[in-house]
Formats: structure tokens, C-alpha cells, sequence
């Protein structure tokens, strides 16, 4: 069985979405994803439905209520999905647990995906396809807007011919409906969940599945569901047999003994959604809780899959400002559309996280920010990168990549050993002053003993961050805090050019020193979704550096993203051999052009249906002297007419 930590590791980096900043000290933590409310606001996503499901528009914010803990919210205001740049994108993923349904269900559950792909594929809906087989869980196609790669995805073989099963099980799950424990398929859900978490907007989740085992799987179900309204993520379940919880077993002609029944061990369930009665079944209780709904496999499905797609571009955003929580606590939500024979689905609950200003004004009790600013102030030593790629339309992630030397740091005795923190605050500013992007955050460092705290004050710490931004020029300042006498601040300017999405394009450049191995999952794909996304080129993961001045002993690397539209369409092969690359090491001083690789294909690191394509190589520096030197890479299509370019300063000792 593929462990669901596994498949939240693969679609983190199939998807690139995990929300939490990069910690040198801790690889591999897993924050919660949860609802961003440093700005004291909190957005909902609401679908309003007429009496056949149709959705609705031109209403205003006096036409909704919205609850929060069962207390009534004054809505700060509302907007329609399809005018926000937020939701420009969609996203969908298709799940097919099969190991409940019989071949004649599997079969039909293929056909109607396929028909859904065909009729709502667009440039704008990006699609995943995992299956949950008795094998365990796999990604069968990450993130794309490829029609026929996701097609080809789900023609995997059903499960009377998947590898691995022995003759016994191939006949029970090829012939029979037959229970199946829920918690696998949950621990599913919630990774595939978390993973999304930091795409903006409504997402979808398709789930082609048949009856589950409640009981002590429970918790499970609980966890999946937290995560799906925290990731602002609808389920959807699909299939002839998906309403009932099958417990009553299974007989010795091999036939079910079903029984729906309520959800076992699942306490007060309507305090966790109103709308589902008390004796619902497991796929209710998941579509209800989520924003979703029970479909079966009959003539209408398409239809309804159909306005699911619409959905996802007809919801609006609603916003109000909570009342004072604790950080990190959940609240529920429940909205409601004050126009008759109309209604709602939303996600029912949201999560605090801790606001910036928290951060920024603990340190002696005032502000880390103006405290690093005060003249004689900023002794810590540190430098910083500020490379960024694209998003979407004159959007874009910056990778922020900071080293610092901790000296002065204070590290307090703790229970198991020493105890010290690292706070920081960054700030993107638009030349009229105003914020564009702000973040906070404290990094706890824990030592065994004063030997290892006194060398951790010598060394250099390496911390990143990624935010997003708009087009256009900003000065961005970090703010670093060890201790009320160790301060420091470091500042650069940040310039994102303007870059339309159905036009060719390049990135930044990241230099890199710390290539790392990826696990063997397939190689990563579609869409850069908001969040902690990795650089990932041929299988490896490229550390972005803090710093431009390097030693000629270096290994270094560059990294960048070329966006090439020709590449998104189903037949992407007669493009292959277009793209072409090329970099040159100029000296800065003199412009004299020191190494060139001329322009060369770059098919290798092309994934096809996927316009978005990664390029990492190393440079020589031992063929350079030491010296100041630029950097310009190149992209280009070998009938060339269409070539971008970026450059980026280093310096070799």
C-alpha cells in the first residue's frame, strides 16, 4: 500500500502546492494548510444554486447571511469568481477508488470522465487523475490542461487486471461489489487535499468510487473532511453504489450484505453541518460537509458534471472580518442565499493562522521592523535572493532565499536542551509607498547543548520564503530578529516584468549550489500552484542560493522556467525540437563573452502537454578566473522568430 505521506509528498511536487516557507533546519516539516487571515478577513466561496442546481448571479452582499460559530457575520463585500484574477485558474481532480465497484460500473465511471474531460477541458482548468486500487494510491497524471494526457490517464486497467493481485482477489474485485474500509480512500482525500490547499479559489474533487466500512475509521473520515474545507476543496462522489455505507459484510456466494447506516463514531454530526441528518450516509455526509453532492452513474451524469465545471466559474467571494480567536483554532461556517428558491454550497469551516503583526512586534515589545532600521542597527550579517517565476498572467511566485549568520542569538535552557528563535519580517513596497506583499515568521532553533548553540552562531543559516506579487517595481526589506541586540536588515530591489500567459516567456534565475535527489515519482507537471513550489528539473531539486558570490570549487547551477503556449497542445511532438536554449558568462566590466553554449534543443526537459518547461544545468567555474561576471540565458524557437532572454550577476572568488 502507497502510504498517504507518500502521495502528499508526490503531489506536492506534482501539483507544487504545499503552502508552508522552507526551513533549513526542519526539511520535510508539514504545516496545516489553512485559510490565510493576517488581514483580519476571511473569504468564502459560495456556489448559489436555483431549484435544478442552475448557478446564479447579479446578487448583492444584503442578499447572503453568513454565520460564523452560529453567530451572524457583517459581510465586508462580494465579488463574482469570474471577474477575480485570483480564480482565474480551475482546478479539478479526478479520483477513481474502484475497489467497490464492479467492471460494468468501472467501465462507465471511465466513459463519463472521459466525456467530462472532452467537454469542459480549456486552457484555464487544470486536471490531476490519481486511482486508489488495493495497491495502494498513485498519481496517473498531474496537473494539465492536455485533453489527451488525461485521457490517457484514466484508460489504467481496471482492477481485475492490476498487478500485484492474486487470482482470489481479481475475482472478488472484478466481478463482485464488495466493502471496502474507508480509510485508505480518506487518507486519499486528505492528502490530495492538503496538497491543493494554496490554489486561490473553489476547487473541485471527483471522487469515482462505490461503498466503504465505517466503524473506528472514523477519525479518518473527520481529518479528510477538515482538510477539504480548509483547502477550500469540494467533493463531488460519483457511482452506482456510492450512497450506502456497506458494513453488513460479505456473503459466502461472495454477494454484499449492505446496509446503509450512519456514519459510526461520528459524534454531533450536526454541529459540524447543519444540512446532513442524523442517519446520512458516508458519501452525503462527504459531499455535504464539503460543498458538494452525491451523483450516480445514470444518463444525467454528464449534465450534472457539467454545471459542476460551471461552478467553478459562476461562485462568489464573500468576505468578513471574524471576530478575535486564538491562533491556529478552526470556527464553523455556514452560509445562506436570503432569495427564495435559491440555495447555497460552501465549505463549513475555516482556520485562524498567525498574523504578521504578532510576529513583527514581539521582540522587546516593538516592532522588529523599525528596530532594524534604526541607524547603528542591522549588525547581523546576511544576504538575499530574490529570484521569481510566473504564475499566470503578470503574476508571479518570488522565491526569496536569505543566509544569515546568527551571531548574538540567545538560546534559553529548555526541557531536552537549549531553545532559540529567529524572527523575520519581509516587506514588498510599490514605489508609492503602499505594501504589496507582507509576511512574518519565527523559526525555532533547538540545540542539544552550548557547544553545538555556539557553532549554530558561527554558521550560516539558510531560510526561504515564497510570496506573490503583480508586475511592476518594489523594493523589498527583510527584517531580522535573533535577539533585542541581535538585529539586522537587508534590502534589494524587485522588478517583475510584465508577462501575458498565451505568450512565449522566460523566468528569473536561480543559482544553486544544493542539488538534492528526488523520490521516484513521475516527473512534475502543470500548473505552479500558490505556495511552496520546489525547482524541479530532470528528477533533481535545485536549493535556491542566498547569495551571488560564489568560489570557483562551486558546483553551480542555474535555474529558470521557459513558457512556451505551442507546448499545451495534445500533440506537442512537432514542438519538441523547436524550443531551443542557449547561455552565456559575460564579464561585467569589460562585456567580453567569456564561455557560450549556443543555441541548442532542449527536448529532454520538455513534458508533454505541459507548457510550462524547466531548465537546469551547471556552469563551469573552473574554467572562469575569479572576477565579476554576468550571466544571459536565452530561449528561443529554431525558426527564430521568437526569443526571450534574462540575466542575473555573480562573482567568483
Amino acid at each position: 500500500m502507497v502510504s498517504s505521506q507518500f502521495l502528499a509528498k508526490s503531489l506536492a511536487i506534482l501539483a507544487l502546492a504545499l503552502a508552508a516557507p522552507l526551513h533549513a533546519q526542519t526539511p520535510g516539516e508539514d504545516k496545516p494548510a489553512v485559510i490565510r487571515v493576517e488581514a483580519r478577513e476571511v473569504l468564502v466561496d459560495v456556489t448559489v444554486t436555483g431549484r435544478k442546481g442552475a448557478a446564479t448571479g447579479n446578487l448583492a452582499a444584503q442578499d447572503f447571511t453568513i454565520w460564523e460559530d452560529g453567530t451572524p457575520q457583517k459581510i465586508n463585500g462580494i465579488s463574482n469568481a469570474s471577474a477575480d484574477p485570483e480564480a482565474s485558474q480551475k482546478h479539478f481532480v479526478l479520483i477513481f477508488d474502484f475497489r467497490t465497484m464492479p467492471l460494468s460500473e468501472q467501465a462507465a465511471s471511465k466513459r463519463y470522465a472521459a466525456a467530462f474531460i472532452d467537454g469542459v477541458a480549456s486552457p484555464d482548468r487544470y486536471m490531476a487523475v490519481v486511482s486508489l486500487d488495493p495497491s495502494g494510491s498513485r498519481i496517473l497524471q498531474d496537473f494539465t490542461t492536455a485533453k489527451a494526457a488525461l485521457k490517457n490517464a484514466i484508460e489504467f486497467p481496471l482492477n481485475g487486471s492490476v498487478p500485484g493481485m492474486n487470482e482470489q482477489q481479481a475475482t472478488v474485485f472484478g466481478t463482485q461489489v464488495v466493502a471496502a474500509n474507508i480509510r485508505p480512500f480518506a487518507e486519499t482525500l486528505k492528502a490530495v487535499a492538503d496538497s491543493v490547499a494554496p490554489a486561490p479559489g473553489r476547487k473541485a474533487v471527483l471522487v469515482f468510487t462505490g461503498g466503504y466500512l465505517g466503524g473506528e475509521t472514523s477519525a479518518a473520515v473527520k481529518a479528510a473532511i477538515t482538510a477539504c474545507n480548509r483547502s477550500n476543496v469540494a467533493v463531488y462522489v460519483i457511482g452506482g453504489n456510492a450512497g450506502p455505507v456497506v458494513t453488513g459484510g460479505v456473503n459466502a456466494d461472495q454477494s454484499v450484505r449492505p446496509q446503509a447506516l450512519p456514519l459510526a463514531g461520528y459524534p454531533n454530526r450536526v454541529s459540524i453541518n447543519p444540512g446532513v441528518p442524523p442517519n446520512a450516509t458516508f458519501a452525503h455526509v462527504l459531499a455535504e460537509s464539503t460543498g458538494g453532492e452525491v451523483f450516480g452513474l445514470t444518463g444525467n451524469l454528464p449534465a450534472q458534471l457539467a454545471a459542476v465545471a460551471r461552478e467553478q466559474d459562476e461562485y462568489y467571494r464573500i468576505s468578513y472580518t471574524p471576530p478575535p480567536a486564538k491562533e491556529g483554532s478552526c470556527h464553523t461556517l455556514r452560509v445562506k442565499v436570503n432569495v427564495r428558491g435559491l440555495g447555497t454550497k460552501a465549505r463549513n469551516e475555516y482556520c485562524t493562522e498567525k498574523p504578521v503583526d504578532l510576529v513583527a512586534g514581539r521582540i522587546a515589545g516593538q516592532g522588529l521592523e523599525s528596530r532594524a532600521a534604526r541607524p547603528g542597527a542591522g549588525t547581523l550579517d546576511a544576504t538575499m535572493q530574490l529570484p521569481y517565476f510566473y504564475t499566470g498572467t503578470n503574476r508571479a511566485s518570488v522565491h526569496l532565499s536569505l543566509e544569515v549568520v546568527p551571531a548574538g542569538i540567545e538560546f534559553q535552557k529548555g526541557q531536552g536542551g537549549l531553545h532559540g528563535q529567529i524572527d523575520l519580517v519581509g516587506t514588498a513596497s510599490r514605489p508609492d509607498g503602499g505594501t504589496a506583499a507582507r509576511f512574518a515568521d519565527t523559526i525555532g532553533i533547538d540545540m542539544e547543548d552550548q557547544q553545538h548553540a555556539d557553532r549554530f552562531r558561527r554558521a550560516r543559516y539558510h531560510y526561504e520564503h515564497q510570496f506573490l506579487v503583480a508586475a511592476g517595481k518594489y523594493v523589498f526589506r527583510m527584517a531580522i530578529g535573533a535577539s533585542p541586540s541581535a538585529v539586522g536588515k537587508v534590502e534589494m530591489p524587485l522588478e517583475v516584468e510584465p508577462w501575458n500567459s498565451a505568450s512565449f516567456g522566460i523566468g528569473g534565475i536561480a543559482f544553486s549550489t544544493d542539488v538534492q535527489p528526488l523520490e521516484p515519482v513521475p516527473a512534475a507537471g502543470g500548473p505552479i500552484l500558490e505556495g511552496r513550489t520546489p525547482l524541479v528539473a530532470v528528477g533533481r531539486r535545485f536549493i535556491p542560493a542566498g547569495t551571488t558570490r560564489f568560489r570557483r570549487s562551486d558546483q553551480l547551477y542555474f535555474y529558470t522556467e521557459v513558457y512556451d503556449p505551442a507546448l499545451s497542445g495534445e500533440n506537442p511532438a512537432i514542438d519538441q525540437s523547436v524550443l531551443t536554449m542557449e547561455y552565456r558568462v559575460l564579464d561585467r566590466r569589460t562585456g567580453e563573452v567569456r564561455q557560450a553554449t549556443g543555441m541548442a534543443g532542449v527536448a529532454s526537459y520538455i513534458r508533454p502537454g505541459n507548457p510550462l518547461v524547466p531548465f537546469a544545468t551547471r556552469l563551469a567555474l573552473s574554467q572562469l578566473p575569479a572576477g565579476q561576471y554576468r550571466l544571459e540565458v536565452r530561449a528561443g524557437h529554431s525558426t527564430g522568430q521568437q526569443t526571450v532572454a534574462r540575466t542575473a550577476d555573480f562573482d567568483l572568488n
